[in-house]
């Protein structure tokens, strides 16, 4: 019993640490915890023992939260999270899961940090906004577009002309009259099962 409970206190240590349960089982395994005993359990066990004592288990460790701040900032450069993926994998810098950097670890990451993560097509919903308020035509927009780098989608080649923003702005505006659809038919179908019977 007694043992338990030393063993319990070292997941509550580690967990102070702000360590995700990954993280508690390496070190509980490695033996680098307050006392060097080493403990072989499974995330399974220890997630019982977090639930147990009550504590929440931590998402992203906290050694990866500058990396997550650090991924935003490259983002509000206006890089990609394909590119910041590469970037965090030719500097040898290891993900929360263990493994080579992929757009959707950045993206999760930045996520997770709660930092706002501006998608591509927010940028160019907001620019195309922007431009049209000021009246240029679909031409002058893709002068302004390329002067200012703003980047278009990976799978699209050379810079932005007439066509490719009329395009891109067609697609982005079916893209959200389907969501507004979408959530007015909820709530259609919301209001229908709060009618009264007569």
């Amino acid at each position: 019993m007694w043992r338990n409970a030393g063993r319990f206190n070292l997941v509550r240590e580690l967990h102070a640490q702000k360590l995700t349960t990954f993280e508690i089982q390496e070190h509980l395994e490695a033996g680098r915890t307050s006392t060097g005993q080493t403990v072989d359990w499974s995330l399974d066990r220890i997630r019982w023992i977090q639930h147990k004592l009550g504590l929440k288990p931590h998402r992203i460790s906290a050694d990866t939260i500058p990396l997550g701040k650090r991924a935003t900032e490259f983002k509000r450069e206006g890089r990609s999270v394909e590119w910041i993926a590469h970037h965090f994998n030719e500097e040898g810098l290891v993900s929360p899961r263990g493994k080579w950097w992929t757009a959707r670890i950045v993206y999760d990451l930045m996520a997770k940090v709660g930092e706002k993560v501006e998608t591509l097509g927010d940028i160019h919903r907001r620019a195309i906004i922007e431009a049209r308020a000021r009246g240029l035509s679909y031409r002058e927009m893709a002068v302004e577009f390329n002067e200012r780098k703003i980047p278009r989608r990976k799978d699209c080649r050379g810079p932005w002309n007439e066509r490719n923003l009329a395009h891109t702005w067609s697609k982005l505006h079916l893209r959200d009259n389907r969501k507004s659809k979408a959530s007015i038919d909820t709530e259609e179908s919301g209001q229908m099962g709060f009618k009264k019977s007569a």
